[in-house]
């Protein structure tokens, strides 16, 4: 039988490890931001799911913001998607770094199922307290449709320098975690396009 085989293009994400330097600075700037920066309110603060803080240092968003704009390019190249290039705005609209939260997720704690503002999203894991305990407890999870409308998922078990970089539309969610009373810490944030003038 003479048969050819098609998939459907569909975009997915990139798994990046981050490096030393960035990965050192986000660490110091977790190590006190519980107690010192900002809380940072999303349409997710609720009861059970994990706190929020603003990143504040200046150097780490400055280094966070080069790291990102170089996956920006990679994952363009990669999946063929540009959404600063639309037809439906006048011109190109160039892409700015949205401000950057730590998650602080207490054993039992948890992120719904949800999906964020803005172009890209990306999540860093700077702390990971505990060792896999199965197929969901303590891991990541994309929920995506297939090409016939049926829901489908990636899990992904978290690793400490690890960083997920996808689109913002993507749903996502993070499971509990039980066998830990340390945080589980990780670093989330957005790339937008900029506003016109």
């Amino acid at each position: 039988m003479n048969c050819a085989q098609y998939a459907f293009n569909n975009l997915g994400y990139l798994n990046v490890e981050v490096p030393d330097h960035l990965f050192s600075l986000l660490v110091k700037e977790a190590e006190s931001a519980l107690d010192n920066n900002a809380v940072y309110e999303s349409g997710l603060t609720d009861v059970g799911v994990a706190h929020h803080r603003s990143v504040e240092s200046v150097e780490v968003l400055g280094e966070l913001e080069i790291f990102v704009f170089l996956l920006i390019e990679k994952y363009r190249n990669s999946f063929y998607f540009d959404p600063s290039n639309t037809e439906t705005l006048t011109a190109n609209t160039p892409f700015v770094l949205g401000k950057p939260w730590i998650n602080f997720q207490k054993q039992h704690e948890f992120v719904p199922a949800h999906y964020h503002e803005g172009v890209f999203s990306y999540s860093i894991w700077l702390k990971i307290p505990y060792e896999s305990e199965g197929k969901y407890a303590g891991n990541f999870e994309f929920t995506y449709n297939s090409a016939e409308g049926m829901p489908r998922s990636e899990i992904i078990r978290p690793v400490e320098k690890q960083m997920l970089f996808f689109p913002s539309r993507m749903y996502h969610q993070v499971y509990p975690f039980y066998k830990n009373d340390d945080y589980r810490i990780s670093v989330s944030g957005n790339v937008l396009l900029e506003a016109a003038a």
